[in-house]
């Protein structure tokens, strides 16, 4: 499914990007919030360009280590496709200093890898505290794409929402036609702060608990989702409520929302929060979440 599917001037600028950088085989960087398409976006790139029939290689950086060996197993995996270095700013030192060289030395050229990387946070940030290496952000960065976030490209809301259903509608064997008017209006006027993949699973929800030809309001109510009475982003604790019991509850509509977001994978959740994964474990028994 295409995260980049609408018809605001933001897709249209990318897909117009896309077609000029999916001839290239320089390095590139894909920027912006988790859950805006950065993985989709590099898969256009590859398939739609002349290494199309040889290897993607994905590497989701943050949850599976590399040291030099690593990156130079990965490259040689993706042969003359393209690797892809999601969440490219948590390489270690020895990981980026892989990178880089095989970039110097030309082997990600002709008859090499492409290697394309993905980045949610400030590289530039990252170069000033130590933690990651000009040189190769200077490489990388060279040609750098933002991926505008949801929000920002209200046009594409409904044409994505659309192509789900579409999706889903097959999957769960349902004949959805679209979604109510209620449903539109609340689809456009929430922020999406989990983005395409946010959207994505709401509408995969709304498939699941809803009935044709309509997928409505109702259906996206039951698990507190996108539109329920917290839609807006805000935790209100009821009145007379002492300040562990608002604190907890603050933290369980705070985790839940993330693991919402991110499809309830709770290794993303936990890097999305910025804590450890056993201490997310914790936290969801500690506040009853299932």
């Amino acid at each position: 499914m295409d995260a980049f599917a609408g018809k605001s001037g933001a897709s249209l600028d990318l897909e117009r990007f896309a077609k000029t950088a999916a001839q290239s085989r320089a390095p590139l960087l894909i920027l912006g919030e988790l859950g805006v398409g950065k993985k989709s976006f590099a898969r256009r790139l590859h398939f739609e360009g002349p290494q199309k029939s040889d290897p993607f290689v994905a590497v989701n950086c943050a949850f599976e280590p590399l040291d030099g060996a690593g990156v130079l197993g990965r490259l040689k995996a993706a042969q003359s496709g393209s690797l892809f270095l999601d969440g490219v700013g948590s390489l270690s030192m020895e990981a980026q200093e892989a990178v880089l060289k095989a970039i110097l030395e030309g082997t990600t050229g002709q008859g090499g890898a492409r290697i394309l990387c993905a980045e949610s946070r400030d590289l530039e940030i990252m170069v000033g505290q130590g933690n990651f290496l000009e040189p190769l952000f200077n490489r990388i960065g060279a040609a750098a794409v933002r991926i505008p976030p949801l929000r920002e490209r209200k046009d594409d809301i409904m044409p994505l929402a659309e192509l789900f259903l579409n999706a889903f509608s097959a999957e769960t064997k349902k004949s959805f036609e679209g979604f109510s008017d209620e449903a539109k209006e609340a689809l456009l006027a929430y922020d999406w702060p989990g983005n395409v993949r946010e959207l994505k699973n709401s509408v995969e929800r709304a498939c699941l608990l809803g009935k044709p030809p309509l997928a409505g309001l109702q259906d996206f109510l039951p698990f507190g989702g996108a539109f329920g009475s917290q839609a807006q982003g805000s935790y209100v604790p009821q009145s007379g409520m002492s300040l562990k019991d608002a604190m907890n509850g603050f933290k369980k509509f705070y985790v839940e929302r993330a693991l919402r977001t991110v499809g309830k994978n709770q290794a993303e959740t936990a890097a999305s929060l910025g804590i450890q994964r056993t201490y997310l474990s914790r936290l969801l028994v500690e506040l009853g979440i299932r």
